[in-house]
């Protein structure tokens, strides 16, 4: 009993089972993602889950370079680890259908081409955002389930918003009370939104050499819902275009104004004219004594500066 083997364990989760359809794909898919959180870089995998749902969105999994969380793995040794009977074939076939749903991501060893042994990574996000379609979600993953439900939210939010405006207006035709300029009020509202959307992806274009995807949009109208002015959004995208800064950094930047509840242009120079006092006021001797003070008990001084010298701080 001394040299006793580890004992094998496979896990059949419900969820799982729901997504991919029958019990052997998700105990395939279950493991995929037990050797996945065992790997060295776990925690960068993680980092660029999180950096793809906020800025490229899981729309553009064949433009983003799935760097960490790649696993080896034969479809003999997956076998043998789940202990079903089941032939390598159709091991193989079941993996084979995983890819081609999204879930599993596949390629050759990049450093050797010798190398024919598959390697593979889970795509968490696509993952996620199909079992909570479904009324589920997938544990250990709490962030992304609450972005990804914001997000959607958010979404949801802005089609019900313009689906009640529609119906309002339906109604009024159809009693015969709505006179002309009220209609007029309402379409022109609809243009000054679409005209601030377009300066806006004028904007990112100029400085991010891209046009905004999906998703870059849907998280730039959820901020605006969050109370954003347009003007400091195009402030943000510019500053960041002539400092050099990439189009994450440009997110960050409106999560922080949100959190710091600065939502226009005034309120974000009434805030800087204080820091700009603050050092002024010092002396050369207590100013930096006073700085450290300063950043020390204010988080956020180093976004703050962000707009007075837009060089700075890249990331």
């Amino acid at each position: 009993m001394t040299n006793q083997k580890p004992l094998k364990r496979a896990i059949i989760k419900e969820e799982l089972v729901k997504l991919t359809g029958d019990f052997l794909s998700a105990v395939i898919i279950n493991q995929f993602i037990y050797w996945s959180e065992r790997v060295r870089d776990y925690d960068q995998m993680l980092k660029e889950e999180k950096e793809r749902l906020q800025i490229l969105g899981e729309n553009n999994n064949d433009k983003y370079e799935f760097k960490n969380g790649w696993i080896f793995k034969t479809a003999s040794e997956l076998n043998q680890e789940i202990m079903t009977g089941k032939s390598d074939a159709t091991i193989r076939r079941r993996i084979d259908d995983l890819i081609e749903n999204e879930w599993i991501k596949k390629r050759r060893n990049p450093r050797n081409k010798q190398d024919r042994t598959y390697q593979y990574r889970v795509d968490i996000i696509k993952i996620q955002k199909d079992l909570l379609k479904l009324g589920y979600s997938l544990d250990k993953y709490p962030l992304l389930v609450d972005e990804i439900s914001n997000l959607q939210n958010a979404v949801s939010n802005l089609h019900d918003e313009d689906s009640n405006l529609q119906n309002a207006v339906s109604s009024l035709h159809s009693a015969g009370t709505v006179p002309e300029i009220t209609t007029e009020i309402i379409n022109n509202n609809k243009n000054n939104k679409k005209s601030d959307f377009q300066k806006i992806k004028n904007s990112f274009k100029k400085s991010f050499a891209t046009n905004p995807n999906s998703f870059q949009l849907e998280k730039i109208k959820e901020h605006m819902i969050s109370g954003l002015s347009k003007q400091l959004i195009l402030k943000t995208i510019e500053h960041c275009g002539l400092g050099g800064h990439n189009q994450s950094f440009f997110f960050n930047r409106l999560s922080m104004l949100v959190e710091d509840e600065i939502y226009t242009v005034d309120q974000l120079n009434s805030v800087l004219s204080q820091s700009k006092t603050f050092k002024n006021n010092s002396s050369s001797s207590e100013k930096d004594s006073q700085n450290k003070q300063q950043q020390s008990k204010d988080s956020n001084y180093k976004w703050k500066d962000f707009f007075i010298d837009f060089d700075k701080y890249k990331e």
